[in-house]
């Protein structure tokens, strides 16, 4: 099944499963319901039908119906079985989606709150922003106790997290806004068409 086949079937389910509910709900023009309906249909004392047009108003003798195999009643059972097990399977598929959220960026009180403190923050990538609008916040090298030329490759030092220090190496540069934010949304980065290739 692939995604959009899920989707739909999802889908499909939802409206088939909110116009049963519609059907066991409808009074129709006699006065009766599907479940009324169903269990006149039930034998022996559970027999509730009266229909003035054939008995003259008295109740159907169903005393001895109920004896033999009684469908309505196997009927009702399934139905209730049917309609909780898909009630639990909806629940169940529920709870599988749920287990997969997006995913969450920490605020500066729950970074405070795992003892991740405040910083200090990669000056490179905090040229770019979050989706929220604020500067992206990206731990240093570990490595790094301070601000960094990266052997001399920077004419001013920076703190640097660990990709823009390996792009610093690479390219002899600071990686360019764009570059930092393509890292951060799609992964990848191609080789810059500004920097000579090694040999």
């Amino acid at each position: 099944m692939n995604d959009r086949q899920r989707i739909q079937l999802a889908g499909a389910t939802g409206d088939r499963s909110a116009l049963l509910a519609q059907v066991l709900d409808v009074v129709s023009q006699d006065g009766t319901t599907v479940m009324g309906r169903m269990r006149d249909a039930q034998g022996g004392l559970r027999a509730r039908q009266y229909d003035a047009t054939q008995s003259g108003g008295r109740r159907r003798d169903t005393t001895f119906a109920g004896m033999g195999a009684d469908r309505a009643l196997a009927d009702e059972r399934e139905l209730d079985q049917c309609i909780e097990a898909a009630a639990r399977s909806i629940n169940r598929a529920w709870a599988i989606a749920a287990s997969y959220p997006p995913a969450h960026v920490a605020t500066a009180g729950e970074r405070r709150s795992l003892g991740l403190g405040d910083g200090p923050y990669c000056e490179s990538c905090a040229r770019t922003n979050r989706g929220d609008g604020s500067p992206r916040q990206e731990p240093i090298r570990p490595d790094l106790s301070g601000p960094t030329d990266v052997g001399g490759r920077l004419p001013m030092p920076a703190l640097l997290c660990d990709w823009c220090y390996r792009a610093v190496s690479d390219w002899n540069r600071l990686p360019a806004p764009d570059e930092v934010e393509r890292h951060h949304t799609r992964g990848r980065v191609p080789w810059p068409d500004d920097v000579p290739r090694p040999a």
